[in-house]
């Protein structure tokens, strides 16, 4: 009993999170911007897979340095991105408890996803700081 509320606590948790997070991202941002953190949490959740598992797996630690590295440099779009791809793995994680919130990154990703150019990479503006 006492696991299962747990998880329910954490679902909330990271969708609170997630929610605050995606929020105020596109308040404060321009779309070039969010396009630049959809990509990179694209990027970061597909190096994170690439382990061969089929399991869901908890954030590696490669992605917790880049979150703290991003942290440090106030890299926003960094910060934003690994800090989605981490609620990710861990609602991942929850089953079907995470589901509504790996739903709401997952439509924040549509929402601003990028076009791919003929090159087959994505064109993302580089953002200039104010």
């Amino acid at each position: 009993m006492f696991s299962l509320f747990g998880k329910r606590h954490e679902a909330r948790r990271l969708d609170r999170d997630c929610r605050a997070i995606i929020r105020s991202d596109e308040l404060a941002y321009r779309p070039s911007h969010l396009e630049k953190i959809g990509a990179l949490v694209i990027e970061y959740l597909e190096q994170a897979r690439k382990t061969g598992s089929i399991e869901p797996i908890d954030p590696p630690n490669w992605l917790k340095n880049v979150h703290r590295e991003a942290r440090k440099k106030h890299d926003q779009a960094r910060l934003s991105a690994a800090t989605l791809a981490i609620i990710y793995l861990r609602a991942q994680k929850l089953g079907e408890d995470g589901t509504p919130v790996c739903r709401n990154i997952d439509n924040y990703l549509l929402k601003w996803r990028t076009e791919p150019s003929p090159s087959g990479t994505t064109d993302v503006e580089q953002e200039t700081p104010p």
